[in-house]
């Protein structure tokens, strides 16, 4: 019995734990390589004027400050310059042209061997290029080590520093990618490799932007798979049924509780998040979504509403109108209505 009960939650684990997030897998890697935080410089002075090192990137939605003509002027009087050719390669990023980053990555590493952003920024460039629609076991062999490439960068990094907040949140990221992140389909007993990268960064700045926001990710996709789970075997009218983590049969109560709790470690990383960087739509969407998720609408409406007066890219905004319209008819709402005009409005737009 317990082994079919396995088979079950493994194969409902498959249809309901992997495809809900894969979008959101993909935009958080250009969020990460915003986090570089860790100077190593060379000591060498460009022909601009500016000493040449890895340096803090504020916000990775956007490309660098400096144009890629710029960039290629500057190098083209020294190519030994780490920071010239680290933001050549995130150019390269942003145009998805991920073999270039990774050869501009390889130069800022002969230029400075100890610039551990270099590895955080290559293994990006792996992990991005890694792009399907495919569930991650579904993955061929190519992408597969693409991605352990990545992992192996992160360790680089970590090597020469072991205080490296955004390698770890970085790593975290890459094994969301890699793995399934569906706990009805973990080994009983196995932490969760994820999750501790990212707790890894938040214990060296336990305000970090980028770590809470992937957290914030991981634990809405165990909350929503645990939550489906719970309502397929309810629907069977079972009683009880295997925990997934615990691997033992336990009351549907208990299970249920896993996944209030999993939304509720959600609601605090995707809150503190959004406190920290404000401007951070993706972020701000996340929290709106987890709260929809716990029942709480009156409060996704709240954290929905700055988003019409924001900068939202349309995809994501006609995301946010699909949970505004569940949160204000769940409320029956006239602020809700109102919001979802104005989203609406800036949708024609």
């Amino acid at each position: 019995m317990l082994r079919a009960a396995e088979r079950t939650m493994s194969h409902w684990g498959g249809l309901l734990g992997t495809h809900c997030f894969i979008k959101a897998v993909s935009r958080l890697c250009l969020l990460m390589l915003a986090a570089f935080g860790a100077a190593c410089t060379s000591g060498a002075d460009s022909g601009a004027g500016f000493a040449d090192s890895c340096f803090a990137v504020d916000d990775l939605r956007y490309p660098p400050t400096r144009s890629e003509r710029e960039l290629r002027e500057t190098l083209s009087q020294d190519e030994a310059l780490a920071s010239v050719n680290l933001d050549l390669g995130r150019h390269a990023i942003f145009r998805r042209d991920y073999d270039k980053a990774q050869e501009y990555f390889q130069r800022a590493l002969r230029a400075d061997a100890k610039c551990g952003m270099a590895y955080v920024a290559w293994g990006l460039a792996l992990t991005e290029s890694v792009r399907s629609s495919m569930p991650p076991e579904r993955f061929s062999p190519a992408q597969q080590k693409k991605l352990d490439d990545a992992i192996e960068k992160y360790a680089a990094s970590v090597a020469l520093d072991s205080g490296n907040k955004n390698a770890y949140a970085a790593w975290g990221f890459t094994l969301f990618r890699k793995s399934t992140n569906n706990p009805l389909q973990m080994p009983t007993g196995v932490p969760e490799p994820t999750i501790e990268k990212y707790r890894r960064a938040l214990e060296i700045d336990p305000e970090f932007h980028w770590a809470l926001s992937g957290l914030s990710e991981v634990y809405l996709a165990y909350g929503s798979t645990y939550s489906s789970y719970v309502r397929h075997l309810r629907k069977q009218k079972r009683t009880e049924a295997v925990d997934p983590l615990s691997g033992k049969v336990q009351p549907i109560g208990i299970i249920e509780e896993r996944a209030t709790s999993f939304l509720e470690i959600a609601r605090g990383a995707a809150e503190k998040s959004v406190r920290a960087r404000p401007d951070d739509a993706r972020a701000r969407i996340r929290w709106g979504k987890i709260l929809v998720a716990q029942g709480r609408m009156a409060d996704a409406i709240a954290v929905f509403d700055p988003l019409a007066a924001m900068q939202v890219e349309k995809p994501l905004l006609r995301e946010v109108v699909r949970y505004v319209r569940v949160a204000a008819k769940g409320r029956d709402s006239p602020t809700g209505n109102a919001l979802l005009e104005r989203l609406e409005a800036k949708l024609r737009r």
